[in-house]
């Protein structure tokens, strides 16, 4: 799973939206879940690089998805993790 959080970051480092869609897809499809809260963490740092091109707009329709998985995962660690977090998603 963090590699994968990793294949996203590296592609947007390198300024590649496109391909950091694909593999944020590939992510999302892998555990849509994300049951871990140090994937949860990881998550919420890259939602944070990606909604700074929120413009972009396939980047803006898998941030929708990006949440909405989030907050599905949020429900399995609500005891683990507290109601807010860094990318500024509630539980």
């Amino acid at each position: 799973m963090l590699s994968r959080i990793s294949q996203v970051d590296i592609h947007l480092r390198r300024g590649d939206l496109d391909a950091a869609v694909a593999a944020g897809r590939d992510l999302l499809s892998a555990s849509p879940l994300l049951g871990s809260v140090r994937v949860v963490r990881q998550l919420d740092e890259l939602r944070s690089q990606l909604a700074l091109h929120v413009g972009y707009r396939p980047v803006r329709e898998y941030l929708g998805r990006l949440d909405e998985s989030r907050r599905a995962g949020m429900l399995l660690l609500a005891d683990i993790v507290p109601p807010q977090s860094p990318g500024g998603i509630s539980a």
